[in-house]
């Protein structure tokens, strides 16, 4: 897709065809999902998500281009969201933001689950009725949304953003997929609609019992995403050429990072050894003769997978890798011919 417009009127479309009950029931959908032209009215909107920005992740960050791009066709948005530790500073910068308790995400320590708010949610949505609730996230506060919408007879829409169930056997936890995906299929259809990314993740939820999906891809920015902001200079400054491939991630001084070359050799390395205090960058990874730089990797787990160019996989914990701020590396994976394919973290 070239830009957010379709996004925002496939949900805008979807909500301008749920249809209430004249008597006041329970309302219906007819989803008409594809390019659509804008809404004759304008239509209020509330978000509900566990996730939002300031908040740095993908659903998060899903979620606050939606919102702009239904606020830039005119509709009202406001979001509901639980308190982040930025928010002990003040209120918050938008004011259509509705702010409920939160918990630090075992784990996490970054990001806060939103607890159980129906109540909150049912004077804040007496007072501030809006047309539709979209709920993004299935945690405390997304349960507690569902009802209190569906008490007040509320349309609701549900996003479906991440695979829990499927996570669920990497973490060492597969007799769990079940109740997860349990969980799921009933929160789910509990919603009006449900609103998938692809078709391919349409049918695997159909084949799982899940009910009334349809079909919200996802769009890219191109106002952001353009060769125009394209910066030669800039990449000099950070040692890569007009053809080199730079890859961005959040900076997270408590995360440590797998460096490999393609040669074999690699470590580990503390976040804080790969910040670099000038532009020129700073080199932490050194690859002997012949060898590129080929692995820089967030450490999440507490397993590594490393591929040849031969298809040789190796595997190994961790704690077997060693950790420094600087050099080549120990051998990974020894080659007699080529080298280093990829890696994984798990």
């Amino acid at each position: 897709m070239a830009d957010l417009a379709f996004p925002a009127a496939t949900i805008i479309t979807m909500i301008s065809t749920i249809d209430r009950d004249p008597r006041g029931g329970a309302a219906h959908a007819r989803l008409e999902i594809g390019p659509a032209l804008a809404p004759r009215s304008r239509r209020r909107v509330c978000v509900v998500s566990e996730t939002y920005p300031p908040e740095i992740n993908g659903v998060a960050m899903t979620l606050a281009r939606l919102v702009d791009g239904l606020r830039g066709r005119g509709h009202a948005v406001s979001v509901v969201r639980p308190r982040q530790r930025v928010d002990r500073r003040g209120p918050p910068s938008d004011p259509e933001e509705f702010l409920v308790h939160g918990a630090p995400l075992p784990g996490y320590g970054g990001l806060q689950i939103g607890l159980p708010a129906a109540g909150a949610l049912r004077r804040h949505w007496t007072r501030h009725r809006p047309d539709v609730v979209y709920v993004a996230t299935e945690g405390p506060l997304g349960w507690s949304a569902v009802r209190a919408a569906t008490r007040l007879r509320l349309p609701v829409v549900s996003g479906f953003h991440t695979n829990f169930h499927s996570y669920a056997k990497h973490y060492h936890a597969g007799w769990i997929v079940r109740v997860v995906a349990g969980y799921l299929r009933r929160f789910h259809n509990r919603t009006t609609a449900t609103v998938v990314a692809t078709a391919d993740l349409r049918a695997r939820l159909n084949a799982l019992g899940f009910t009334n999906l349809s079909v919200l891809g996802r769009g890219v920015d191109s106002g952001l995403f353009t060769p125009e902001r394209r910066c030669a200079a800039l990449r000099a400054a950070w040692g890569g050429s007009e053809h080199d491939i730079v890859a961005l991630f959040p900076y997270r001084p408590d995360q440590k990072l797998l460096l490999a070359a393609s040669d074999g050799r690699g470590f580990l390395t503390a976040g804080t050894e790969a910040l670099a205090q000038t532009r020129a960058g700073k080199q932490v990874l050194v690859p002997g003769a012949g060898a590129l730089a080929r692995i820089c990797l967030p450490v999440t787990g507490d397993a590594a997978a490393f591929l040849g160019d031969n298809r040789k996989l190796l595997i190994c914990r961790i704690a077997e890798i060693p950790e420094m701020s600087r050099g080549r590396g120990v051998i990974l994976q020894r080659y007699k011919e080529r080298g280093l394919a990829d890696a994984r973290i798990f």
